[in-house]
């Protein structure tokens, strides 16, 4: 046994080899643990997204922006201020929203012709023209409460303008609603002091209320409805028939009735604004410095509509046509001392013909778009009395997914009632006088968005015949390119044979 056992100094030597072996393998063991704690390449840690951001603003949109309008409102994400701060996530988080604009408009006849007094103007651009509009909105989200998408509306206007022809100079309540869904969003619901313009019809461009140089609203105003300057006691239902069809009625108290026979140098929008300068008189005998105009009475508005949000593979499309009632009492233009109330049809369609980026929801509406319309209204009561258009546009091509490039034809048409009146009148029969029946604007414009939050418009405007009545010594009659202001007084060697006017508009949601 002893023979078997190993001398003691190999033992010790063996024992050595076996701790040295043993503290390589613990270092080496050490190592690899150390080694498989670290990648082989660290990935970059990403950023993590700011608390109020871009994303932050867009979501907010849903509950604390204006609710009931037939085109996308200014969107939060496409503001100046966006969330910064986290101001807008902190007026949400006690129920409210903020919703400031600014529009500005300059429009200037670049042809040689005559340049009246400013009191005598008669259509946009004759005298260069410049106006600017501050809008206003303060919502309050009522679904907290259990209102299915309740919430209460209050807005204000601040417009300034070198030509009161175009729109007044004031300072009033725009806006004082209530706006709510029932059964299960199938109707809408907006009750109160709603401006018109932004619930029905849709005359801005492919419905982008960033590009305010699209086809003239001449019409909805002479049929009593309210501009987007100004709004009238209204209650406005929508019925949502399926997800594309649906039908908007309301009752509306008309704006005051004008005409030539009891009109002396004021518009609708003119005689609802100092007859009414804050905005809130809900019932009165309109009334401008002792002339008194005719009792304003309800007018009744229903449009029927097919609309979808462009898709992947499915273009937008927007149909509609909108028919007008208004019992107040307008003067009637073919016979004399004698009154009638109003009414028209309104059609207005546009499609996308070509989507350029179809694979992506976010960007299935950037393409090519088509739309054309064609109206008709009273021409006993009205001073324009059919309008026809078509107009070709794109939205986010070039690369610059919210600019927008426009050509657009529209043609309005004068009420026989006048130009019969001016061909037979005494001036006419001597050579003096002349009647237009028919003007033609085009317009090439182009919209380009800045920065978030700041659209900038440059385009030309060709007219045709930009007033009704011409002469070295012609009778006032207004224009086509506003709401008439049918001004009688002599004006010398007028040329509006044409109007060729540059166009630049600015609009900031701040």
């Amino acid at each position: 046994m002893l023979a078997d056992t190993p001398p003691a100094h190999d033992a010790s030597a063996l024992s050595s080899k076996k701790n040295v072996k043993a503290r390589k393998t613990s270092r080496t063991t050490a190592v690899m643990h150390e080694l498989a704690d670290v990648p082989a390449k660290a990935p970059v840690a990403a950023a993590p997204a700011p608390a109020c951001s871009t994303q932050t603003a867009f979501a907010l949109n849903s509950n604390y922006n204006i609710k009931g309008w037939n085109i996308p409102t200014p969107n939060f994400a496409d503001s100046i201020t966006q969330d910064r701060g986290c101001y807008r996530s902190i007026l949400a988080k006690y129920g409210f929203g903020f919703v400031l604009t600014e529009t500005g408009v300059f429009q200037d006849n670049l042809i040689n012709h005559f340049s009246p007094s400013s009191n005598l103007q008669q259509y946009i651009g004759q005298r260069p023209t410049a106006l600017q509009l501050q809008t206003g909105y303060l919502l309050y989200d009522l679904s907290r409460y259990g209102v299915p998408d309740g919430q209460l509306q209050v807005g204000g206007i601040a417009s300034q303008t070198t030509w009161i022809g175009a729109v007044p100079n004031q300072l009033a309540v725009q806006q004082l609603s209530y706006y709510q869904t029932l059964f299960n969003k199938r109707v809408e619901l907006n009750i109160g002091y709603i401006p018109f313009a932004y619930q029905f019809v849709g005359t801005f461009i492919g419905g982008n209320v960033y590009n305010v140089l699209g086809p003239a609203a001449t019409l909805p105003v002479l049929l009593g409805a309210s501009s987007g300057s100004d709004g009238t006691p209204s209650i406005i239902a929508k019925f949502n028939i399926t997800n594309r069809l649906y039908d908007k009625a309301a009752v509306i108290r008309s704006d005051p009735s004008t005409s030539v026979a009891n009109n002396v140098g004021y518009n609708a929008l003119q005689v609802a604004h100092y007859s009414n300068p804050s905005g809130i008189i809900f019932s009165q005998a309109p009334s401008v410095f002792g002339v008194r105009f005719p009792q304003e009475r309800a007018l009744f508005v229903n449009e029927i509509g097919y609309k979808n949000a462009a898709a992947p593979g499915d273009p937008f499309t927007w149909l509609r046509v909108t028919g007008f009632y208004n019992t107040t009492q307008y003067e009637n233009l073919q016979f004399t001392n004698k009154q009638t109330t109003n009414g028209g049809v309104l059609a207005y369609a546009d499609r996308q013909i070509f989507q350029t980026e179809p694979g992506n929801p976010l960007t299935a509406y950037r393409g090519i778009y088509v739309g054309a319309q064609a109206s008709w209204v009273s021409p006993q009561a009205n001073f324009i009395t059919q309008d026809y258009g078509a107009r070709i546009y794109t939205l986010g091509l070039f690369g610059r997914p919210k600019d927008q490039l426009s050509f657009i034809w529209e043609q309005e048409i004068y009420s026989r009632f006048i130009t019969d009146t001016l061909d037979s009148s005494f001036l006419a029969t001597s050579g003096n006088l002349a009647a237009r029946h028919v003007t033609n604007q085009y317009t090439l414009s182009y919209n380009i968005n800045v920065v978030p939050g700041v659209f900038v418009g440059l385009g030309a405007a060709y007219v045709d015949h930009p007033t009704v009545a011409f002469s070295p010594n012609a009778l006032q009659f207004g224009s086509a390119a506003a709401p008439p202001s049918p001004i009688v007084g002599p004006v010398s060697q007028l040329n509006v044979n044409h109007a060729l006017n540059f166009l630049a508009s600015l609009f900031v949601n701040l």
